[in-house]
């Protein structure tokens, strides 16, 4: 997890709200935001975020990024520490072809639910791991088919009916549009705000469904393609904890300063929710130019982190597993460049989903011992695939210690199927095989 820090940018927050003293670092909500895949723009949501967050003085935000795919690098050692922070901004969305979390993380976030840790599902999160079944509690709604649970519409007089699973329809929403979020009830994140106020150019979710179970419906909006109110906002009860939903948030790929986002009223009541998802006091003033029923109030753009400061993670695709049979090292002895050695390579297996085939004898990864304890590695030798095609490998890397060893290949294939191989850069990692004299490499392409 890597906290991000952004430059402070208060002159929006001086001409909006009353200035509120805030105490030392130890009096901030710790917030972490988790993303890494989504549908949506996953790394702009993130940046925007913080860029509202940061400058009220009141949180200290940190970010877990998810790795994209099971085999991408890091996703064994990925174990963001939930307890570390008061609440969790869940933005991650398998809907894009992620994966769900491993086990561990999931039992990790639910035992942080349920022993009191808030979670603000952002917007695409509540589209995300139906087949979780205790996040389908924790979000009590969700983007859904429609025989998966339950759906609420909220009449004009606040009246909440339950729609059964089967009947209406799956989760969907009409044209974004200009929305009027009408309150229900007087929860402490809506305390002191107007009943009713306009905000631009949002996605009203109709037929959410799920268990439903211990939810609050918070506010509710109109949508014209189905001719009914259905939440915006609700809060569910998790053991001890609280988890805050919103359809607000919606973050395209594309966007780039999103009205939807400046609105005055959202960043408001995103600052409450996580005041409230915290346990602590919603002391957050409502600002002068809160938006009322008639009128949007749109904000200047957000300070976004410097390029610097926001990277998107290297994304990979995997590309086969390796199985290569070795014989022992040949010792060359020193040299002026270090110690040498090499080690024969014998045979093996590859297969992956598009390519696989067999390791060629005769090929060998020359290595070096360097005076820093690390060992160069430089393998070249070749492969056969199954359709006959001879393919040459360059694999160079390093091997250092705790097993860490990481190389580069590049391939030298012949014209056909197997050129893409010729036109990117591949990564592997090695790991000692299934039985003595044997290796396993596995290949990534980097995309």
């Amino acid at each position: 997890m890597i906290p991000h820090r952004l430059a402070r940018f208060l002159l929006p927050w001086l001409l909006c709200v009353p200035v509120v003293a805030v105490g030392g670092a130890e009096s901030r909500i710790r917030v972490l935001i988790v993303d890494g895949y989504s549908n949506h723009d996953w790394a702009l949501t993130t940046a925007l975020i913080q860029g509202i967050l940061e400058p009220s003085g009141r949180f200290e935000v940190s970010v877990s990024t998810a790795p994209a795919t099971r085999e991408a690098p890091g996703w064994d050692a990925w174990r963001p520490k939930f307890s570390d922070y008061d609440v969790v901004i869940q933005t991650c969305n398998d809907l894009g072809g992620g994966p769900p979390w491993p086990g561990a993380v999931q039992a990790e976030f639910e035992a942080f639910v349920r022993n009191g840790g808030g979670v603000y599902v952002w917007h695409a999160g509540n589209n995300a791991f139906a087949d979780w079944p205790a996040y389908n509690e924790m979000i009590g709604l969700g983007w859904r088919k429609k025989d998966f649970g339950v759906a609420l519409s909220v009449g004009n007089d606040g009246t909440i009916t339950r729609i059964p699973a089967g009947e209406g329809r799956d989760t969907g929403h009409g044209a974004r549009l200009d929305t009027v979020v009408h309150r229900l009830g007087d929860h402490p994140i809506h305390a002191g705000l107007p009943r009713s106020w306009r905000t631009p150019d949002i996605e009203v979710y109709y037929y959410a469904r799920g268990p439903a179970q211990n939810l609050e419906v918070l506010s509710y909006g109109y949508d014209p393609e189905t001719k009914l109110n259905w939440p915006l906002e609700w809060t569910v009860s998790y053991g001890n904890g609280r988890v805050y939903t919103s359809t607000f948030g919606h973050v395209w790929k594309g966007d780039a300063q999103p009205e939807r986002l400046r609105c005055a009223g959202v960043q408001s009541v995103m600052v409450r929710a996580l005041q409230w998802l915290a346990g602590r006091a919603v002391d957050f003033p409502v600002p002068a130019d809160f938006p009322t029923a008639e009128k949007t109030s749109i904000r200047a753009e957000i300070s976004l982190p410097a390029p610097t400061a926001v990277v998107t993670p290297l994304q990979t695709e995997f590309v086969y597993e390796a199985v290569v049979t070795i014989d022992p090292a040949v010792t060359v002895g020193p040299t002026p460049h270090g110690g040498r050695r090499y080690i024969p390579i014998t045979g093996g297996t590859f297969a992956g989903p598009k390519i696989r085939g067999v390791i060629l004898p005769g090929g060998a990864d020359w290595q070096t011992d360097r005076s820093d304890g690390v060992t160069d590695a430089d393998a070249l030798y070749s492969i056969r695939c199954d359709d006959g095609a001879v393919i040459i490998v360059r694999n160079q890397g390093v091997i250092a210690g705790g097993g860490y060893m990481r190389t580069a290949l590049r391939f030298e294939a012949p014209a056909g199927p197997h050129a893409w191989l010729n036109q990117f850069q591949f990564v592997s990692s090695i790991t000692g095989g299934p039985r003595p004299g044997t290796v396993i490499i596995r290949v990534f392409r980097l995309l």
